[in-house]
């Protein structure tokens, strides 16, 4: 590949955003006709740099050359005008709209005369020809909502190929991809590799790296730590480069007496295709981290204890007593509160006030016979603003109006309100400042001093190292390591997710 043409240039790009140096003084490279893929663990800068590359965020410093000009790029328009096409991880896709209305979306062909209306037929035809390049033959006129996740991901790369995108950019396309669909999305890639396509990867899933990349770019905490071709790289080299020194400063030193009873326990928990044979227990007041890569299946562990999953095979056990995880209805009853992910669209009503989003669904709690107690209302709400120290001018503020650490906290004391013993919580300081994030490992460990029991999902290491009591490694939907936090090192733990 040495006669390879260097078609990008990032040179000395820096970002920050407040409290954080998300990229510090990063170059990056990219090579026509080879696939580069950029890997780096969560926190690493991976998404801040493409984001840059493909308009959705601005550089503070630094330059951007496309074969060998220097390039201004302001918004995804002109990212796109400049020949680079980006596939993130979550596909934005109109479902309702056919394949090829996606692909050419508010650029249809259109007739001219006698008025101008779009040209169905050639827009159709145009859609085949792209997606044969791809090697994929379907129904362009059929709802792209009909296919599976990976046909969808051959749609999101027509999309760029049908704007004659040059560099690709393809955030985690196999994280949703069983096996069968990851080797067809990759003999796709490589289809556009030999074309002439630039292709960047990103993926925490380092085999895949091995399989695929012609070269590979590591980042760790906003700094480059260099270009490598793949072959001169093996596996152990590769997670010592991503690891590096110790990230955490704090680690949760405390070790829980083995006598203390198990609250729930987990047995031979299986759906296909996203989980298979998990098996474990979790004591009264312990903090549980389920760690791993997007897609390693944390989430739908939550879920399956909470009720919103199909479980082909498993038990459930509370207490020591069976527990049928039939719905979210059931788990409630059995006094289990679930904060997932995305606050904003599964666990808030933004345009509702605080006191509606602590008590929604569970207005019994304030109940006197069937008419709301204002007067216990007001002593229950005001209870829980202090002792999650909620910062709001008073409970009937929109909650969409404040800051996203007091969103989630509305979120966590709706479940405790509820008097929950049983907390799953998915990614819950995701998207909130340093400052926030520190009051949350407080009410966290608070919590569990209190003996409830805590499931908690996070992508980020360094936290599951200062809240966790042990931590379980998940990959590719089982279960690969486990081990008590305070003997255990942040490498070790890596290596299992890896």
């Amino acid at each position: 590949m040495d006669n390879k043409k260097e078609i990008l240039l990032m040179r000395h790009i820096s970002k920050k955003y407040p409290g954080v140096q998300a990229l510090d003084d990063v170059s990056f490279s990219l090579l026509t006709g080879e696939i580069h893929a950029l890997v780096g663990a969560n926190g690493a800068g991976k998404s801040t740099l493409v984001g840059i590359l493909s308009g959705a965020r601005d550089k503070d410093e630094g330059q951007i050359f496309i074969d060998g000009e220097e390039v201004c790029i302001e918004n995804p328009l002109s990212a796109i005008e400049l020949g680079i096409g980006y596939v993130p991880q979550e596909l934005i896709l109109c479902n309702d709209l056919s394949v090829a209305e996606n692909i050419f979306l508010n650029r249809q062909p259109h007739k001219k005369a006698p008025v101008s209306i779009i040209d169905v037929n050639t827009m159709y035809r145009e859609a085949e020809k792209v997606l044969s390049l791809l090697g994929i033959e379907i129904d362009v006129r059929a709802p792209v909502g009909n296919f599976s996740a990976s046909t969808q991901q051959m749609v999101a790369l027509g999309m760029a190929l049908s704007r004659n995108a040059k560099i690709m950019i393809l955030d985690e396309p196999s994280a949703s991809l069983s096996k069968k669909e990851i080797e067809s999305l990759f003999k796709v890639m490589l289809r556009l590799r030999d074309a002439g396509h630039a292709l960047i990867y990103i993926s925490h899933r380092l085999e895949e790296v091995f399989e695929i990349a012609d070269r590979l770019t590591v980042l760790r905490d906003g700094r480059s730590l260099g270009t490598y071709w793949v072959k001169d790289v093996n596996r152990e080299m590769l997670v010592n480069l991503i690891t590096g020194k110790q990230l955490t400063s704090e680690t949760n030193s405390r070790i829980l007496d083995k006598d203390i009873a198990t609250k729930l326990s987990v047995r031979n928990l299986t759906i296909p295709g996203k989980l298979n044979d998990i098996s474990f227990d979790v004591r009264r007041g312990e903090v549980l981290g389920l760690f791993g890569q997007v897609g390693s299946g944390r989430t739908e562990v939550l879920r399956a204890i909470f009720g919103l999953e199909n479980i082909e095979s498993g038990e459930f056990y509370m207490d020591g007593n069976p527990y049928n995880a039939k719905s979210p209805g059931t788990a409630i009853a059995n006094e289990i509160g679930f904060l997932t992910e995305d606050r904003k669209h599964q666990g808030l009503v933004l345009n509702l006030d605080i006191t509606d989003n602590f008590l929604i669904g569970f207005w019994d709690v304030v109940k006197k016979w069937f008419v709301i107690d204002e007067k216990k209302e007001d002593v229950v709400v005001q209870d829980k603003m202090s002792s999650l120290q909620i910062k709001a001018s008073n409970t009937a503020q929109e909650v969409g109006s404040l800051s996203g650490g007091n969103q989630q906290k509305v979120v966590l004391g709706k479940w405790l309100i509820r008097n929950s013993k049983i907390l799953l919580l998915d990614e819950p300081t995701k998207g909130i400042d340093v400052g926030a994030k520190s009051e949350f490992y407080r009410i966290i460990k608070e919590l569990a001093g209190n003996d409830i029991t805590i499931i908690l999902v996070s992508s980020e290491l360094p936290e599951i190292m200062t809240l966790c009591d042990r931590v379980l490694v998940m990959r590719d939907g089982a279960v690969t390591g486990e081990f008590i936090v305070p003997e255990a090192s942040e490498k070790t733990i890596l290596e299992k997710a890896l």
